[in-house]
């Protein structure tokens, strides 16, 4: 009777089961460590193009007067952002001035 449980004396040898599911095992927590590693790095990009978003999205205010017949004063929005204005007072000799 010939023994054929020898990998050597096998042409085509299979590995036994348990060295396929430890091999299995490995590959499992890698691919996991692996597709948690990339929605981390997904997030945090996600993250810094918003941040980045915020940032270029400022009001730049410009102010401009003239003396020309009557005096004007004009401000206007340069910037990419939305420039809200709540209170406007104009002074004349440190007394508000009604428009």
């Amino acid at each position: 009777m010939i023994d054929t449980d020898f990998v050597s004396d096998m042409i085509g040898a299979m590995p036994k089961e348990k060295e396929t599911r430890a091999a299995s095992r490995y590959e499992t927590v890698v691919a996991t460590f692996i597709v948690l590693l990339a929605v981390c790095v997904a997030g945090y990009t996600a993250y810094m193009q918003r941040q980045q978003v915020r940032a270029a999205v400022w009001p730049i205010l410009e102010f401009d007067s003239s003396n020309g017949p009557d005096i004007r004063f004009t401000v206007s929005n340069k910037g990419v952002g939305p420039a809200i204005i709540r209170h406007v007072i104009v002074k004349v000799d440190d007394q508000p001035v009604k428009a």
